[in-house]
């Protein structure tokens, strides 16, 4: 059983929360140690971080600081002080965080005593792309009075280093964010509030790293002048969603400057409303069967017959579905869900669910009914193996196909979401042996009959072909 953190602190809590809705449980692990500076007096780790996210080649590292901005009277001299205890402090932990993560990757721990090692493998380090997030928070009231605003540091890209805090540079503003150290890396200030929003509404690992990775590059590249706050700039983002860049005009010797009010703007737009009415359903089926697997992968109840037994391997297979983007994930839900409201309990049911943005990956969906007096246990039997078998069927069926992500679960609105099969099939080169046995297959799913299924079960299939996960989800269900 993996023992996670919730957080330490409020803040690191709330942060916590948002992180685990956003890039789900599995990947997102609060207050992670390293065992440096441990002696026979003192067993107790260094923190390396508020909280971690590891995903694909993806890092993600925050760092939570909360100070108040006193009002002494000077306002030169409080903005100095709060950003050196909310800002520099940050920054050291996260450059810290950064040069141990890719020096020890191995000695990573969930617990202050380092006993419990980080349940994900960084392999090949190197290939990793960092991305580094302070949370900063305690200046908003005082950014209000002086600024007139809603409380959100600018962000002015011209203000590097250590002008942050000289009032005689030129780039010098108070409540303003530029680049805090361009030498070391690309760091990304938020507060309580802009935290909140982006991780909300960039509500998937991929998509938030996407918006990351565009903002990093239209700072550096010197286009952006001003930004009056972090989600004035997510509007300008979110409104071009279907634009090639998101940000830089097709003019490449255009200046943006992105004023205040955008974002209260864009809240109210038409779009905004529909895109969160038709984000819904991949929640509530989408996001629901990667957290259903990921819980039991935490939790260690995966059933005992799975072929997959460490946590890294589940992640995986799960990584697949989690690497979707929102906008992906609603058109997969979509036709999940069309397909679950269409099959009555006593039929099979079965989809492939593809990509044009990706032809080589597929979703092999089945609905199996179970009947009255079926024993559980053989009836996961029968249902494992049909579910197998229509992997392979589908590979076959279209051969452009490199991996296979198995959804399997019981026919019928009433019953769907009970239990759950969850399987990953990488067919690899066709070799005549695994084509008979596809096309074999295919000649007794043709039928549609599910009275003899033990025909299936009779196959015993390869299992270094296929890696199935079970789960058996008592009273979770799909809406």
């Amino acid at each position: 059983m993996i023992k996670k953190s919730k957080g330490i602190t409020k803040s690191e809590q709330l942060l916590t929360e948002l992180c685990e809705q956003a890039f789900l449980k599995l990947w997102s692990y609060p207050n992670v140690f390293r065992d440096q500076g441990q002696t026979p007096r003192n067993h107790q780790g260094k923190e390396i971080c508020d909280l971690l996210v590891v995903f694909e080649r993806e890092i993600i590292i925050f760092s939570d600081k909360s100070c108040s901005l006193t009002n002494s009277g000077d306002l030169h001299k409080d903005w100095r002080r709060w950003f050196d205890k909310a800002i520099m402090r940050s920054t050291h932990q996260i450059y810290g965080a950064e040069r141990w993560i890719k020096k020890f990757p191995e000695k990573i721990f969930l617990d202050n005593e380092c006993r419990q090692r980080f349940p994900l493998r960084l392999e090949s380090i190197d290939e990793y792309r960092f991305h580094r997030i302070i949370i900063a928070t305690g200046a908003r009231e005082r950014c209000k009075q002086e600024m007139g605003n809603t409380g959100s540091l600018a962000i002015i890209p011209k203000i590097i280093s250590d002008d942050h805090i000289k009032p005689t540079a030129a780039s010098y503003h108070p409540f303003a964010i530029g680049q805090i150290d361009p030498s070391r890396g690309f760091i990304h200030v938020l507060d309580d509030v802009t935290s909140r929003i982006l991780l909300e509404e960039l509500d998937t690992t991929q998509d938030f790293v996407d918006y990351l990775i565009e903002k990093e590059k239209i700072i550096l590249s010197g286009v952006l002048v001003a930004a009056a706050s972090e989600e004035d700039l997510l509007a300008v983002y979110m409104r071009n969603a279907f634009q090639t860049d998101r940000f830089i005009p097709s003019d490449s010797k255009a200046l943006i400057i992105v004023d205040n009010g955008c974002w209260e703007n864009w809240k109210c737009h038409p779009s905004y409303m529909e895109k969160k009415t038709l984000d819904q359903p991949s929640h509530q089926v989408w996001d629901k069967i990667i957290n259903i697997f990921g819980k039991n992968a935490l939790e260690g109840t995966v059933l005992p017959e799975s072929s997959l037994k460490d946590v890294s391997d589940i992640e995986a297979c799960l990584r697949i579905m989690a690497s979707e983007t929102r906008l992906s994930r609603r058109g997969l839900s979509e036709k999940i869900l069309e397909k679950m409201l269409n099959t009555k309990p006593d039929k099979t049911g079965s989809r492939v669910l593809t990509l044009e943005t990706a032809p080589d990956k597929g979703y092999a969906l089945l609905l199996y009914p179970r009947k009255p007096n079926d024993d559980p246990k053989a009836y996961r039997s029968y249902r494992k193996a049909y579910h197998t078998a229509w992997c392979y069927v589908c590979g076959e069926r279209d051969r452009k196909l490199k991996q296979i992500v198995g959804i399997a679960t019981e026919s019928g609105k009433d019953k769907v979401g009970e239990t759950w099969d969850f399987c990953l099939f990488k067919p690899g080169e066709w070799t005549q042996e695994k084509v008979a046995i596809a096309v074999e297959l295919d000649k007794y799913m043709k039928y549609g009959t599910t009275t003899k299924r033990s025909i299936f079960t009779e196959w015993s299939l390869p299992e270094k072909w296929i890696e199935n996960l079970e789960r058996n989800s008592g009273n979770d269900s799909i809406t």
